[in-house]
């Protein structure tokens, strides 16, 4: 018997795929199959989406950041949202306001790209590969994929209420994982996932 492995990204495009009646692909790198290319478009939109919302496991807690040879702080590539949490500055780092801006922290307070700081700490929220996701989300992403990709294609609201009802059960496993994985500690609300949603004052209930 085969083992069950995590779902690949071309798995998940073939469900999607299968939400429009088409024939299932053997590869995502083939451009001449239109309708996979489309769908591994909106799988990666949508995975975006969602993992921009933060959850445990794709959100850095304390991470931190040393200043470059010309004085500016580099964020990761693949930063979704960041907020600087602590800095270790030469003189009075409570005039810092950093935001990210153009891959860089920015100091609006005193307007400029090399504030006076040598490391800053920050909590972030990054973008991963489909691979490097759990399977839940996996899941819940692709079946919320598959809905906006068939409504898109197909248009039909009765294939729209099916998948809905997926991606509903699919959503709540994920959020269960969450709450499983994440360690959310709801009495000190301490370095956990739940503060960082506190912190970035969004809500991943309904999305």
């Amino acid at each position: 018997m085969a083992i069950l492995t995590p779902t690949t990204e071309l798995e998940a495009v073939n469900v999607m795929m299968s939400h429009i009646g088409e024939s299932p692909v053997n590869t995502l790198e083939d451009d001449n199959v239109v309708d996979a290319t489309i769908a591994q478009t909106i799988l990666g939109s949508v995975s975006r989406e969602v993992q921009s919302q933060g959850w445990y496991f794709n959100t850095e807690i304390g991470y931190p950041i040393v200043k470059d040879s010309n004085g500016k702080f580099a964020v990761p590539a693949n930063t979704a949202r960041i907020d600087a949490v602590n800095t270790a500055t030469s003189s009075t780092h409570s005039d810092l306001d950093l935001v990210m801006r153009g891959g860089f922290m920015y100091d609006r307070i005193n307007h400029t790209y090399t504030p006076d700081a040598d490391t800053i700490t920050v909590d972030v929220i990054v973008l991963l590969d489909f691979t490097d996701i759990p399977e839940t989300a996996r899941r819940y992403i692709t079946l919320r994929a598959s809905r906006v990709f068939q409504e898109r294609h197909l248009g039909s609201s009765t294939m729209s209420e099916f998948i809905a009802q997926d991606e509903a059960r699919a959503l709540a496993a994920m959020r269960n994982d969450e709450a499983w994985s994440g360690d959310h500690n709801m009495i000190t609300n301490s370095a956990t996932p739940r503060s960082i949603t506190t912190r970035f004052g969004f809500d991943r209930g309904v999305y």
